[in-house]
């Protein structure tokens, strides 16, 4: 796969057929990698190309304008994450199965910003911490959709905290199932410059249950929106989760912003349904 990916043409197409890779890849170039992403629904096609690395990542991109469609993504239980992007102009990674790793899909180190990313009908599945992890999300359009992620052993998708933060962004995660991670399903913080973070027909259920005795953790935790910037819940199913359904702002600041929660379906979580702080 690497001599194609290196060989093609900028803007190209490399085409894997069915197989088993045992490779880690770079990309370093504009180029679409497309294996067989299927039919419908998330996850690629039952024949689609398997690769599976010597340790993490497997797949590491350093460019934008880049799509990565149709493969079984394999960590086998490497400590680092399965697929790094640390160039993100228009990248897109959809139709896969990412597993085995630390974390399934990793962007942060250091400020990323980027035009547009589309991570879109994945199953990201028993990754050690994290399903998805954005460190740092600055100036551009984030898209999280119709993905499945399960198995993680903290949180199920992440979205900056620590020295990271969403500034100047609009991030959309929309009808994605996040269930049975070991601590929170969707953890938020430092949502700020103006961005906006919105929540639309996820399924959010049955997280928290692999902490320590008596510890329990909410399906969807934000905190510290700052200035301008909006959160909106709509239309979500958050159920079944060991702590809150939805945690925001307990141990933060959320100052002068705006928050809509709307149409959503909150029940049989082990604490409050909605706990928010001002």
């Amino acid at each position: 796969i690497q001599a194609g990916i290196d060989s093609v043409p900028i803007g190209g197409t490399v085409n894997v057929a069915s197989g088993e890779y045992e490779e880690n890849l770079e990309i370093s170039r504009d180029l679409n990698l497309l294996g067989d992403p299927g039919a419908g629904g998330a996850g690629p096609a039952e024949e689609a190309p398997v690769v599976v690395g010597d340790g993490c990542p497997i797949i590491t991109i350093e460019s934008g304008n880049v799509t990565v469609s149709g493969f079984f993504i394999d960590g086998d239980g490497c400590g680092d994450p399965v697929v790094r992007i640390t160039g993100a102009e228009n990248v897109t990674i959809t139709d896969n199965d990412i597993a085995g790793g630390d974390t399934g899909i990793y962007t942060g180190g250091s400020e990323v910003s980027f035009s547009e990313l589309t991570i879109s009908d994945n199953r990201v599945t028993d990754n050690g911490n994290y399903g998805i992890y954005f460190d740092r999300i600055s100036d551009g359009e984030l898209t999280i959709s119709h993905n499945v992620v399960t198995g993680s052993g903290a949180a199920g998708i992440y979205l900056s905290g620590g020295s990271g933060g969403i500034s100047s962004s609009t991030v959309s995660l929309i009808d994605n199932t996040v269930s049975n991670n070991s601590r929170v399903g969707v953890y938020a913080d430092r949502v700020e410059g103006a961005s906006t973070l919105n929540l639309t027909h996820n399924t959010i259920n049955g997280n928290g249950e692999g902490g320590g005795e008596g510890d329990s953790y909410a399906g969807v935790y934000i905190n510290n929106v700052f200035g301008s910037s909006t959160v909106a819940f709509r239309d979500n199913t958050i159920s079944n989760n060991s702590g809150q359904g939805a945690y925001v702002c307990s141990e933060g600041e959320c100052s002068s912003s705006t928050m809509t929660f709307e149409g959503n379906t909150v029940e049989g979580n082990g604490g409050s349904g909605l706990e928010i702080y001002s």
